[in-house]
């Protein structure tokens, strides 16, 4: 797993200058740079596929380990970048209007998040049930695939 976690971390290092960049663009720029990330991840996301799906895990502690911390560093990412096209493509050009349609975006976010078993789990670092959330049967998914990727 030594070269899934340098891909991760190669993917990763590679998006984080052009993520900075985000905030300077124009709403435009900003959807064509997420699109951009986002494809790149994804095509992370496959190649590390490709790698699992060909190697498998040494024993289940690998496997849960690999889906409760490193594809969710890739999967979080691609979904952030999903979800910055979509609140960019969706929000108002009036600043005062952005600013609410934002802060209204915001408060929707959380809500799910207070309301979600898996976030919860994650922030108060649960183990217990890594073997029902992190074991996948035979395929690249497991039981919460794109959750959550906050911590």
């Amino acid at each position: 797993m030594d070269t899934t976690n340098k891909t991760i971390k190669n993917a990763l290092s590679s998006v984080k200058e052009k993520e900075l960049k985000l905030a300077i663009l124009t709403k435009k720029e900003i959807v064509q740079n997420a699109f951009e990330l986002s494809n790149v991840m994804k095509t992370t996301l496959e190649h590390i596929k490709s790698v699992v799906v060909k190697k498998g895990f040494k024993n289940e502690q690998d496997e849960i380990v690999f889906f409760k911390t490193a594809k969710p560093k890739i999967s979080g990412r691609t979904l952030f970048f999903q979800e910055v096209i979509k609140l960019e493509t969706h929000s108002p050009e009036n600043i005062e209007q952005q600013l609410k349609f934002y802060d209204n975006q915001i408060i929707n976010y959380h809500n799910r998040l207070r309301n979600n078993e898996l976030y919860n789990y994650f922030i108060l670092d649960r183990k217990d049930r890594d073997t029902i959330y992190f074991l996948r049967k035979n395929t690249f998914s497991n039981n919460c695939d794109y959750g959550f990727f906050l911590k």
